[in-house]
């Protein structure tokens, strides 16, 4: 159990839990290094064809590439994390404006008070969801999308498409404020840019692995995340096969009873096929005697 545990982190933070010389691999890894292999045989050798065959076209299977994945992670990521926090701050301010606003209001009973604070909590809580969560997102998928688009062009990871990446998404965040803003957003951007290419590259370096190695490794969690799909789904047809295959025989011997005129008179083998009528969903019809 504890090695399944570990084979399944290793899916999503290899650069932690795996070895490059270890001879162990599942399907979900033999899997991704095949298609990786023949994603990448096709890749052009010039910048920007490669950026857009990258970028813009699928494989075989459907799947985007492991960049394309990184954009989507890193933009849900920040998307969600921003709407998570500016939702906790507005609905936290609008509960103490609330208390604050309304220690002397006379309410009909107790539970009147707690409805309109639940109520302006949650209306809070969106807007301030709302409000955080879309600069996020924008920031994020500026960021990770500059990043991916220099390091294909350069074929190489590096400092410098971090630096480019936040001098990008800190323009685009302070966009609303002005030229100024963009400004300085650019400059602060560009800076913690260059700080996190820094630490990325250093923990990459202490580790033996590559920022490639990440996408690969997010690449492989989509593909097994794929993988459980399909088998849920292959699951929940065979169970919808395995009812519908008692159906045929429930209706045979109906249409024989019919056909032949024959009711039995047997008040268990009714009550019975009663029970079988309704487990598939039919209505039963009252049976006189003759």
């Amino acid at each position: 159990m504890l090695k399944r545990g570990m084979c399944s982190l290793s899916i999503s933070l290899p650069f932690l839990f795996t070895n490059k010389e270890d001879a162990y691999k599942t399907v979900t890894d033999i899997e991704t290094e095949r298609r990786l292999e023949e994603f990448e045989a096709a890749r052009p050798s010039k910048g920007w064809e490669r950026v857009k065959y990258v970028l813009f076209r699928d494989d075989e299977y459907g799947d985007s590439s492991p960049e394309v994945e990184n954009i989507r992670f890193v933009t849900f990521t920040c998307g969600f994390a921003g709407a998570f926090y500016g939702g906790y701050k507005s609905s936290q301010k609008a509960y103490l404006e609330f208390v604050r606003t309304n220690q002397a209001t006379a309410f009909d009973s107790h539970m009147e008070a707690k409805r309109r604070l639940q109520d302006r909590v949650g209306v809070s809580f969106l807007r301030g969801a709302g409000q955080l969560g879309w600069r996020t997102t924008l920031f994020g998928f500026m960021f990770a999308t500059v990043t991916n688009v220099v390091a294909l062009y350069r074929n190489k990871e590096g400092i410098l498409e971090y630096t480019l990446g936040g001098l990008a998404a800190g323009m685009c965040y302070r966009l609303h404020v002005g030229l100024r803003g963009v400004i300085v957003g650019g400059i602060l951007g560009g800076t913690l840019g260059t700080i996190g290419g820094v630490t990325a590259n250093l923990l990459c370096y202490a580790t033996g692995y590559t920022l490639t190695d990440v996408k690969r490794a997010q690449y492989a969690y989509s593909i097994e995340r794929e993988r459980s799909f399909d088998r849920a789904m292959d699951l929940s047809n065979r169970e919808d096969q395995a009812e519908h295959t008692e159906t045929p025989e429930v209706f045979r011997r109906i249409e024989e009873d019919e056909s032949t005129g024959r009711i039995v008179d047997n008040l268990e083998e009714i009550e019975a096929k009663a029970a079988t009528l309704s487990q598939v969903g039919l209505k039963t019809v009252d049976i006189k005697k003759p």
